[in-house]
Order: C-alpha cells, then sequence, then structure tokens
C-alpha cells in the first residue's frame, strides 16, 4: 500500500486500486450535489481557519488541511446541511 498526498487529499494506492479519502462517493450519499458539498465545505473550512475550532481532536483527522478535515466531519456526520 503506497499513501500519498496531493493537495488536500489523501489517496491510497493499493496495487491498480486508488482510493481517495474521503470518498466522493461516501460524501455524495449525504449531500445532493457537487455544488452543495463544494459550498459546504468550504464555509466550514474558513470557519475552522477564523475560529480555530475542530469539532474532532487534531490527531483524529486524516488531512491536515481544513478543507479536507471540513470533508472528514461532513463524512462523519459531524456537519448538519440545512435544505
Amino acid at each position: 500500500m503506497i499513501r500519498k498526498k496531493v493537495h488536500s487529499i489523501l489517496i491510497i494506492e493499493e496495487s491498480e486500486n486508488i482510493m481517495i479519502y474521503p470518498s466522493i462517493d461516501s460524501l455524495l450519499m449525504i449531500v445532493d450535489s457537487k455544488y452543495k458539498l463544494v459550498h459546504v465545505a468550504s464555509e466550514r473550512s474558513k470557519q475552522m481557519i477564523l475560529n480555530n475550532h475542530y469539532q474532532m481532536k487534531e490527531e483524529e483527522y486524516v488531512s491536515k488541511k481544513p478543507i479536507g478535515r471540513s470533508l472528514e466531519e461532513l463524512e462523519k456526520g459531524l456537519i448538519k446541511i440545512k435544505e
């Protein structure tokens, strides 16, 4: 298994299979469009930068950057989306 970081996305390569964490498929089961996903993730990452407030312990995040961390929070159900 090879682990690489590209921007703020963790890519795990297992032979020929490539996985991105968190996966877009799992996120789109929570959010109904890619556009809303981008909006929610960017708003949450801005909050992280301005307020320095995280919903998980720092060592629990896979990502180091706020945008990746916001996607992780979304996947874990820590962010509620208003319709």
